[in-house]
């Protein structure tokens, strides 16, 4: 019995996210603690905290005030909830490769950054480009080209195209809708 690999083409964990929010948590957490000792040790509590507290102690439960602290903690707590449950966007795109008889299953998969590597090694073999940067995401790549020529709509066209042809002759599945915006440098 073979073991399933792990899949390829999957959606990263929120990490990032999660970090921070628990960086952001445990510093709130981290005053509210030094505010409480204080107040035990000296019977007051520290300034800053003190003033909020004071200002919150006097409004009145069924205030705006409390109302809207309580909106933002739902809020939060909203986007925490969603943050944690949907999943990140994908890291790679599929490739089609042929299907071998009786072989092992494969998948093939190149990621964002290939795709915008490939898309901009292949728009630079496109005559007059001088030069290229490209971005690629889930569904597009954009290409920003640098030329001397002053065709620019014909020279678009034309990497458009190559790039548009080399991504489907890669086998990317589905094949990302292609732009560029040329801007004409002088020599």
């Amino acid at each position: 019995m073979t073991a399933k690999s792990p899949r390829l083409r999957h959606r990263p964990r929120r990490s990032v996210p999660a970090g921070l929010t628990a960086l952001v948590l445990a510093a709130v957490g981290g005053l509210v603690l030094v505010s409480g000792a204080l107040r035990l040790a000296t019977g007051a509590w520290p300034e800053p905290a003190g003033s909020v507290l004071g200002f919150l102690t006097a409004t009145r439960w069924g205030s705006t005030v409390w109302l809207a602290i309580s909106a933002g903690v739902v809020l939060v707590g909203l986007i925490m909830i969603i943050a944690a449950v949907k999943p990140g966007r994908l890291n790679a795109a599929r490739l089609s490769v042929p299907e071998q008889s009786g072989g092992p299953e494969l998948e093939v998969v190149i990621s964002r950054r290939g795709i915008a590597r490939l898309a901009a090694a292949r728009a630079e073999l496109v005559d007059g480009v001088d030069a290229v940067r490209a971005r690629a995401d889930a569904r597009s790549v954009r290409l920003t080209i640098g030329t001397a020529t002053e065709h620019r709509a014909e020279l678009r066209a034309a990497v458009t195209d190559a790039v548009r042809q080399a991504l489907t002759r890669t086998g990317v599945t589905p094949v990302p809708r292609v732009s560029a915006s040329v801007t004409t440098r002088s020599n």
